[in-house]
């Protein structure tokens, strides 16, 4: 019955099914106290009661009952976690998070001996962490965050069970970190780790300790720890190559030194941006064979960007920003054909070759991607072809656009503004089928906007080609040069009177004429009187006119009949 619109209490006839195993309520709008009498249902196993109004509290629970699994999360629950929760020993799963409960964690829970995983965050608890919880042998997931938990220092824990999350997560702990401590970030943390954390928690998957206070060095053994965004500094940690980590996380710390080159062969994400890390990049990163993502921005890095670095055929991102590298970037990285993000700005870099006559500086981003490009070469871009977003925008690029832009086959996004660019937009943009946006305002472009192919297509925004005084085309509806009606010669200024004068006089004796003429030489007279009439540059009016007559009377004259 789950996920209607119930509402009011729970029908007492459901407490008298003895052979009922499994009941789902949840998503409704049930309300009042609860499991009044859930002692009668002998059977039941499965109870879901989440997502309701339920403010009432667990009474009358049966100590013979075989409920393994029972949750009452996101309810209205508002008092202390009943005692009677003890009575249910055959309970695996208890979840009772996001609520309003208050008090302290009941002692009668060390009666759940089968408790695999407890979900009690985002409440109102107090009162100490108790030790016990570490007890429970088959305990997987422990979630006490979101709570007003405290814990003794002075108490020493040496942990049954091997943890496999543990969360306490915002719940505003401060001081230092006790040795039994698992997953804790968000909190303000003080002082070192301890060095036996990870040898007694040698079974958990994922290590956060990030957006802490810890200083000091790690311990030596820390090798499956990740997300550590603190104050660390000193030796950095050993990572032993058999270990099954894939994601390594230790930016924003104070590591100083050389950038440390033992990490685990199945090492898919390595961070280590934010440090004070400095020398030149090692050899031994391409032991990491399945690398996707690496990270060394905002360190002290020096030297040329190595070729080996082309060897690292998975890598994807490559974060290089703000260090001290020179040299030439070298064309092997664009052999790198999964490439999808290389940032490599604020730098002193240089490609290897000139695409112009001029020197030339920019700085691309591709998708949060800037390199410092000076004496480029064209055709190394047609080579990424992975790339969806090109911003180089507000750089000091000059000269023409690359007409190997048009080689970049998968870009949909191509952002050149605020540039010094000149020439005009090359035609193989129309080439890009996946285009939707072409953004190349602010610029000293000029000429025709190409318009076919996708060209034609894509988004139309007048914006994207603004303050271009030479462009032309129905994109910004402007029309072209070429475009535009001849304009007609304009005559010289006697020629705009006389004509008119002649014609004038011409009007007045011309008619009398035709008057006295047979209707048959009428029509005839007309057709050479309007064939004939062309106004001449210089003749005088007189000498228009006998011209006129003398041309009639050539032509047959006029005949009385």
């Amino acid at each position: 019955m789950t996920g209607n619109n119930f509402s009011g209490s729970i029908p007492p006839q459901l407490f008298h099914l003895p052979l009922l195993q499994y009941l789902s309520l949840d998503g409704n709008s049930f309300s009042g106290k609860v499991l009044v009498e859930i002692g009668n249902l002998s059977s039941l196993q499965v109870l879901f009661l989440s997502g309701n109004r339920f403010s009432g509290v667990l009474l009358s629970v049966s100590s013979k009952g075989g409920l393994e699994f029972l949750d009452l999360s996101d309810n209205d629950l508002s008092t202390e976690i009943p005692t009677e929760i003890g009575n249910l020993p055959n309970i695996s799963t208890l979840a009772l998070s996001n609520n309003r409960l208050t008090g302290g964690i009941p002692s009668s829970m060390q009666k759940l001996i089968k408790l695999e995983k407890l979900y009690l965050q985002n409440n109102l608890l107090t009162g100490e962490i108790p030790s016990w919880l570490f007890h429970f042998k088959g305990l997987r997931d422990l979630y006490l965050g979101g709570n007003r938990l405290i814990w003794n220092d002075s108490v020493e824990i040496a942990p049954n069970p091997r943890p496999f999350r543990l969360s306490l997560k915002s719940c505003g702990l401060v001081g230092e970190v006790p040795k039994w401590i698992s997953t804790q970030a968000d909190n303000e943390f003080t002082g070192s780790l301890p060095p036996g954390l990870f040898s007694r928690l040698n079974s958990l998957g994922a290590l956060a300790l990030s957006r802490n206070n810890f200083s000091g060095e790690l311990p030596k053994n820390i090798g499956d720890a990740t997300f550590l965004r603190n104050r660390f500094s000193g030796p950095f940690p050993v990572f032993y190559p058999e270990v099954r980590l894939a994601y390594i996380d230790f930016s924003s710390n104070d590591f100083s030194g050389e950038v440390p080159t033992t990490f685990p062969k199945e090492t898919r994400f390595l961070a280590l941006g934010g440090n004070k890390f400095s020398g030149g990049l090692p050899l031994n990163l391409t032991n990491l064979s399945k690398l996707e993502r690496l990270e060394l921005q905002d360190n002290n890095l020096t030297g040329e960007l190595p070729n080996f670095l082309s060897q690292i055929s998975t890598l994807q991102v490559l974060n290089l920003r703000n260090n001290s590298f020179q040299g030439l970037i070298p064309e092997s990285i664009f052999n790198l054909s999964n490439l999808r993000i290389l940032d490599a700005s604020k730098n002193c870099l240089d490609f290897t070759e000139r695409w112009s006559s001029q020197e030339v500086q920019v700085s691309l981003e591709f998708r949060d991607l800037i390199v410092n490009w000076k004496n480029s070469k064209q055709a190394s871009l047609g080579a990424l072809k992975a790339l969806k977003l090109l911003n180089i925008s507000h750089n000091k690029l000059s000269g023409k656009i690359p007409t190997s832009f048009g080689d970049l086959e998968n870009i949909e996004s191509l952002d050149m503004s605020h540039n010094k660019l000149s020439g005009s937009i090359p035609q193989t943009l129309t080439k890009l089928q996946q285009l939707t946006i072409l953004d190349v305002s602010n610029n000293q472009l000029t000429g025709r906007i190409p318009d076919g192919g996708q060209m034609g297509t894509m988004v139309l925004d007048p914006n994207y080609y603004a303050n271009n005084s030479g462009l032309c085309g129905i994109q910004i509806h402007v029309s072209c040069p070429e475009d535009e009606p001849p304009p007609p010669t304009k005559p010289q200024e006697h020629d705009q009177k006389e004509p008119w004068f002649f014609m004038g006089r011409c009007m007045d004796w011309v008619p009398g004429w035709l008057l006295v003429s047979n209707r048959n030489h009428i029509s005839n007279r007309v057709f050479y009187l309007t064939t004939t009439f062309k106004p001449s540059a210089s003749p005088t009016t007189s000498n228009q006119a006998m011209e006129l007559n003398q041309n009639i009377r050539s032509r047959g004259g006029l005949h009385k009949q």
